[in-house]
């Protein structure tokens, strides 16, 4: 099941499902976990109809014989198996009751910051920004182990890249949960060097967002997980497409046939695991994947010189199913800037005015300030009005006192947290 073999996964767990059955009650705690592993199995399947059924089952069996740890353990994977199939809300809410049970049963120490983690990726992903935002700095209040807080900081990173892209991202994405040759788990590897990606990217430096492009795809490739090659090839082909923009810029051929020979062949193989997923492209766990792949070809769409609107078009409509605004925003922005280049510059403005601002209402609502920093160039290189921010303060039309001050909290914690792993792990090598 972790490495993506979710068809093998559900045979081997019906397999003991009915052995732990014929054990009788000595077998009740691996009927629990099988039961769970079935149940995501299933959730990532082609017929998920039974999978949160499944995974409610496996808790209650973990409950039942007070197994806290595989109670957990369903938990976490039943709120995956609700964002799968779409139901991101539900998901938010059944960690936020297991963060309450823990509380109440005094293992809030032990599970509360994993939750903490989970949790705050769905509300990352939903939009609710300054929500996530709370829950890492509780997380962090408790001064938990490196591994209990990983699923957290690879969230923290993303926030703070897509929000400032400052010293407290770069802080973040050097921290040392995140020093990934040392990291055990791509699905906490992967999404941190997208998240480094974007930074390098938003900084202008597609030399570092290359490396990370490269290093996460390597990654991938080994975890055998269809979802996670889908969202690493979106942010590998968006690298490609800024690498062939800045070869352009600089004349380099040889550059501009490398990124789009790489970006081919990495979009080839995307497609090719997802087929041999057996999993139909219609059913809801493919939903976000599919997403990452149209994005994907949208950026290939670029690389190949036929930047095309519609292809945007789509992939907006498609994160709006998924239900990411902060996609939604992405997909809008690149479609606007395909819109602009029409041969009646009147046209091209008229055409791109809508999706660019429906990008900037979403990243003010988000204060999502890189992204809103190249809308506001954007509108104003193209003759594009927007309207008055009603947030914006003196000196910084993208920002708030408020946004100013959460942003502050987190690094400010994490950057304390850092500093007492370091010092711990100094004194452990005396």
């Amino acid at each position: 099941m972790l490495q993506g073999l979710f068809a093998e996964a559900a045979r081997t767990a019906q397999t003991a499902i009915e052995a732990a059955r014929e054990a009788g009650p000595d077998g009740r705690a691996i009927e629990g976990h099988a039961t769970c592993t079935l149940g995501i199995a299933r959730a990532w399947g082609a017929d998920p109809a039974d999978a949160i059924g499944l995974l409610e089952a496996a808790r209650a069996i973990a409950r039942s014989i007070g197994h806290a740890d595989d109670t957990f353990r369903a938990t976490l994977n039943l709120a995956t198996g609700l964002t799968l199939l779409g139901r991101r809300e539900d998901a938010i809410e059944v960690t936020r009751g297991a963060i309450e049970e823990a509380r109440r049963d005094g293992l809030e120490v032990a599970y509360g910051n994993a939750l903490r983690g989970n949790i705050a990726e769905g509300l990352f992903l939903v939009g609710r920004w300054d929500e996530a935002r709370d829950t890492i700095r509780t997380a962090l209040e408790w001064s938990p182990a490196p591994e209990a807080f990983a699923d957290a900081s690879v969230t923290a990173a993303m926030l703070e890249v897509e929000t400032s892209v400052d010293e407290r991202a770069a802080s973040l994405l050097g921290w040392r949960p995140l020093q990934l040759e040392r990291a055990p788990d791509p699905q906490l590897e992967v999404p941190a060097t997208r998240a480094a990606a974007s930074f390098a990217l938003w900084r202008g430096d597609v030399d570092d967002a290359r490396r990370a492009a490269e290093l996460g795809w390597s990654l991938v490739r080994r975890a055998e997980d269809w979802a996670l090659t889908a969202r690493m090839a979106s942010t590998y082909l968006e690298v490609q497409a800024a690498i062939l923009a800045d070869a352009h810029e600089r004349r380099a051929l040889s550059e501009i046939s490398g990124a789009r020979q790489r970006a081919r062949r990495v979009l080839q193989e995307t497609e090719a695991v997802l087929r041999a997923s057996g999993v139909p492209p219609e059913a809801a766990s493919r939903s976000e994947a599919e997403a990452n792949v149209a994005t994907a070809r949208a950026y290939f769409a670029r690389i190949d010189g036929h930047d095309d609107a519609l292809l945007w078009e789509r992939v907006a409509t498609a994160w709006e199913r998924v239900g990411e605004p902060y996609q939604v925003a992405r997909a809008r922005w690149r479609q606007a800037e395909a819109l602009l280049p029409a041969p009646d510059a009147r046209h091209g403005r008229a055409a791109a005015r809508e999706p660019l601002l429906e990008a900037v209402r979403i990243a003010r609502g988000l204060r999502a300030r890189p992204l809103l920093r190249v809308l506001e160039t954007l509108a104003r290189r193209s003759l594009i009005t927007l309207p008055p921010d009603p947030e914006a303060t003196q000196g910084d039309a993208a920002g708030s006192p408020v946004h100013e001050h959460r942003n502050l909290g987190v690094g400010e914690h994490l950057g304390g947290f850092a500093a007492q792993q370091q010092t711990r792990e100094a004194a452990a090598a005396v």
